[in-house]
């Protein structure tokens, strides 16, 4: 029984890494056809689903998405931008639930 649960586990876990290469290729094949204008497409990529925007997963494991995406902006570091952004893709919490229900003030911002 436990080699089988080993086995299963490293089937899993090298399904998880082949999913995680893939998704950190796609997002820098992303940024690197914006050329040096990289900066303003990993921007749109946190934002632009309306529904459940991208940006809204970086309070998850311990706000490190978060962390990463300000080194990747102040390093100017597309390669650092990569890692934040897949960082981001696949963290998730119950938080992120309640921030994806936050609608804005009815009487604007001050």
């Amino acid at each position: 029984i436990l080699i089988s649960d080993s086995m299963e586990f490293l089937i899993v876990h090298s399904s998880i890494q082949n999913i995680l290469s893939g998704l950190q290729r796609f997002l820098g094949q992303e940024l690197k056809a914006s050329g040096d204008n990289w900066k303003k497409r990993f921007l749109d990529l946190l934002i632009e689903d309306k529904t459940h925007p991208l940006i809204n997963s970086v309070i998850s494991g311990l706000v490190h998405p978060l962390i990463h995406i300000g080194y990747a902006l102040e390093l100017d570091s597309l390669i650092v931008a990569i890692e934040a952004l897949t960082q981001t893709a696949v963290s998730y919490s119950k938080e992120h639930e309640i921030i994806d229900r936050l609608k804005p003030p009815n009487s604007g911002s001050k």
